[in-house]
């Protein structure tokens, strides 16, 4: 079977982006260059937003230069060599003799100054996350120097990606200070724009519509993850061999961009975020506490890194995934006999906050996708038994089955058609859906 890409080939949105990258171009025309930092997570469109601002200058005669920080591969000053020697391959990437660092630095900027006098340059600096320290200085040197150049410096980085490194992150401070410093946060793409690129890469299959709902909001408006889902969605619908049609499995390309973040963590860090994938995408810091059995202050710390990382966000007591799918991709990575324990584990923690209306329908939803209709029991039981029954009698019955589940089922469905629980038609499905019905 061929395996076609799933790709939005037209550029969607950004057009706040793209008018103030050609609004800094038009200063530095006028010898007013410029150097703008682009942000945002992987997959957010940093690549493509500066691919599609650079196409937009082929009629301009401007000079568009390319360098890449390596993710295994760092180089000293190597993104900014590579521009140098698009730019003057007479010169090679051979570095000036300098008696030292600065007067280094002053020479390679004085190479850019030259060949910025005899045309306008677009340099591109990406994945400077991956970039050593260096390379940094050099870019904070050359900032406020740009303001008599005909150049604009683009660079590219993820804001979370970077180790704790106190040189570079000192360098980008100096940079984002500077008077010729500018920078865009690229935000997720959202609404009809959102709507627009996912009809827009699948305009050659036939895809659902409810389909597409369903990827605009678990991609979260990642214009990566929509096209990732998107590929398995076509699959799936074409009938691809060995993909079952209800398949909740990520994508590997997708899961592997989202665990990034999470496998550089600390085990105990590790530990506390699959804890609480299992909960759901969001959480409380009691139940995660008594799930967990740890010192408050160490969860704590724990939700603190992975916040520092973006994996989550925090609101007071509460906590929430950043993204629906991190929560699925950490939740994957258990196997069915290691995530039972610590469903049970869970439910038995929300039974000491039974007077809490949403306990059952917490319960209802720990069970967790891979559990049987047990689980859609519980809830459907709890609203048809009497008053007097207790939180552990329905707990128990989702967790062990027996006869007494199966009364339960039986009360539960004479009563479903006058109660109308939404939660009495849940079917299992993956993390993330379960929890756009729960939220």
């Amino acid at each position: 079977m061929v395996v076609r890409p799933v790709l939005c080939r037209r550029f969607i949105g950004r057009a706040e982006e793209l008018d103030y990258l050609d609004e800094k171009r038009r200063a530095a025309s006028r010898s007013r260059g410029a150097l703008v930092l682009i942000a945002g997570e992987a997959g957010i469109g940093k690549s493509r937003l500066m691919a599609e601002f650079c196409t937009r200058l082929a009629d301009l005669r401007w000079r568009v230069a390319y360098g890449s920080c390596l993710e295994h591969a760092q180089r000293p000053y190597g993104p900014i060599l590579d521009v140098l020697s698009r730019i003057e391959p007479a010169e090679g990437r051979s570095l000036p003799a300098a008696a030292n660092k600065g007067d280094q630095l002053d020479a390679i900027v004085d190479r850019f100054t030259q060949a910025a006098a005899k045309r306008g340059i677009v340099v591109v600096v990406e994945d400077a996350h991956w970039g050593d320290t260096a390379t940094l200085e050099l870019l904070a040197v050359l900032a406020p120097k740009l303001e008599s150049m005909r150049m604009l410096v683009l660079v590219s980085y993820r804001p979370t990606e970077k180790a704790a490194d106190d040189g570079w992150h000192a360098a980008l401070a100096r940079i984002e200070r500077g008077a010729r410093s500018g920078r865009i946060d690229l935000a997720p793409l959202a609404g009809r724009e959102l709507e627009n690129f996912i009809d827009e890469a699948v305009r050659d299959y036939r895809v659902p519509d409810d389909t597409r709902r369903a990827v605009a909001g678990t991609s979260d408006g990642n214009p990566f993850f929509a096209e990732e889902l998107l590929k398995v969605a076509v699959e799936r619908h074409s009938g691809a061999p060995g993909l079952a049609p209800e398949s909740s499995e990520l994508p590997l390309s997708v899961r592997s961009t989202l665990l990034e973040r999470w496998h550089r963590l600390p085990e105990s860090d590790r530990r506390v975020l699959s804890h609480a994938a299992v909960i759901g995408r969001s959480f409380e810091l009691s139940l995660l506490v008594k799930t967990l059995q740890l010192d408050e202050g160490d969860v704590l710390s724990s939700l603190r890194r992975a916040r520092d990382v973006q994996l989550i966000d925090a609101d007071a007591n509460a906590f929430r995934f950043r993204h629906a799918l991190s929560r699925d991709a950490i939740y994957s990575a258990y196997l069915g006999a290691e995530v039972a324990p610590l469903h049970r584990r869970i439910a038995l923690a929300l039974e000491t906050e039974a007077n809490r209306d949403d306990t059952l329908e917490g319960l209802a939803y720990i069970g967790g996708p891979r559990t049987t209709p047990s689980v859609r029991l519980a809830i459907t039981s709890w609203r048809a038994m009497p008053p007097r029954a207790s939180t552990r009698t329905t707990t128990q019955s989702f967790f062990t089955g027996g006869p007494s589940s199966r009364r339960y089922w039986v009360r539960a469905s004479r009563a479903r058609s006058s109660r109308n629980s939404p939660i009495v038609s849940m079917r299992s499905a993956p993390p993330s859906a379960c929890m756009r019905r729960s939220a």
